[in-house]
């Protein structure tokens, strides 16, 4: 049986890849890079190069791992928002979309991603709403808007799928920050707005799905590892990609809920 429109859109939305294609996250991969994370510092963190924040010192990132898995800890443990963008631009044409990402735990938490050319439509929103029981989606471009209950099957009297089952966990941007972090040509310097600025250069490298080129990226990272800002540039094909991340800490809920809940509770086409 052919799945309905909307349900097909927000599993799209669920797996949204990187660089151009998507914002959320700078990856689809879910902690595949990496997998264990070493238990000491590692030996080059001396006492002449004074650590900063999780493997980085004031001369280098000695270790990456270490670094990344303490900016995801450091997040999933509390509550956060996330702000991402991307511009793209080319001979021909430009374009940008932008996402707002609120947590506090994963089975509460609303996505909303605007831009132009969002899955089809010419300038369109896409909405995720976790309300700690259930996931509601939104769909709105083009004068048209669908709202939903995302369920285990297509049978509308189906049971909702848990939250924390549909929870992106590519929003930390795990393998992207490893990507950029571990490579060869990084520099540190201390930050005037956080622990450490890691900024860094590499000629060719995959992101997300897609090879990238002239890669050239700035963070400030927090002393307990939290990557607070990136800005990162490339040129894939033949665009020129510019993209930027935030990642703001908060001491209570953040999570919103949409204008559009009833809606989207009532299954409102």
């Amino acid at each position: 049986m052919r799945r309905p429109v909307l349900t097909v859109l927000v599993c799209a939305l669920l797996v949204a890849s990187a660089g151009c294609a998507g914002v959320l996250g700078g990856d689809q991969t879910t902690d595949s890079a990496t997998t264990q994370r070493p238990t000491t510092d590692s030996p080059t963190e001396t006492a002449s190069a004074e650590r900063l924040a999780p493997g980085v010192t004031t001369e280098e990132v000695t270790d990456a791992l270490a670094l990344v898995d303490a900016h995801r800890e450091s997040l999933r443990s509390g509550s956060f928002v996330k702000h991402a963008g991307v511009e793209w631009t080319n001979s021909s044409e430009n374009g940008s979309r932008r996402a707002t990402f609120q947590y506090d735990d994963e089975s509460h938490w609303n996505w909303t991603r605007a831009g132009v050319d969002t899955y089809g439509l010419t300038n369109g929103t896409l909405g995720l709403y976790a309300d700690g029981e259930r996931v509601l989606s939104v769909i709105a471009g083009d004068g048209n808007a669908s709202y939903g209950v995302r369920r285990v099957s297509d049978d509308a009297g189906a049971p909702p799928i848990p939250p924390a089952e549909l929870f992106p966990s590519s929003v930390y941007d795990r393998d992207l920050l490893y990507t950029l972090f571990g490579s060869d040509n990084v520099t540190v310097e201390r930050g005037d707005d956080a622990a450490a600025r890691v900024s860094g250069t590499i000629a060719d490298v995959k992101i997300g799905e897609a090879a990238a080129e002239n890669v050239e990226f700035d963070a400030a990272v927090t002393a307990d590892g939290v990557v607070r800002s990136l800005d990162l540039s490339y040129e894939r094909f033949d665009r020129s990609v510019e993209r930027t991340v935030t990642f703001e800490q908060s001491t209570g809920d953040p999570v919103e809920r949409p204008d559009w809940y009833s809606e989207a509770s009532n299954g409102t086409a």
